[in-house]
């Protein structure tokens, strides 16, 4: 076990998992904070837990886009090989 190299796709996973949390929690417990802080309850809280949802949509068409590039590389590596045959 100490030999083995971890799973690449478990650790990106996990870091995904991490990311997508992070990005929600932070802002709202900031948005929190805040209102607290000037008395302006919830609406720095709200305002919080949207930014969130944005970062979130965020980091979900990022990796859409990535795996968009990887399935056409893919692709296109499938097609050189068969030319070549």
């Amino acid at each position: 076990m100490l030999g083995k190299r971890p799973n690449i796709t478990q650790s990106e996973y996990l870091g995904l998992g991490i990311q997508i949390a992070a990005s929600m929690v932070m802002p709202l417990l900031l948005g929190v904070w805040l209102d607290r802080k000037f008395e302006l309850t919830p609406w720095l809280t709200i305002a919080g837990a949207i930014f969130g949802i944005v970062s979130i949509f965020a980091i979900i068409f990022k990796i859409a886009y990535m795996a968009n590039e990887n399935s056409k590389n893919e692709r296109e590596e499938r097609k050189k090989r068969e030319n070549l045959d």
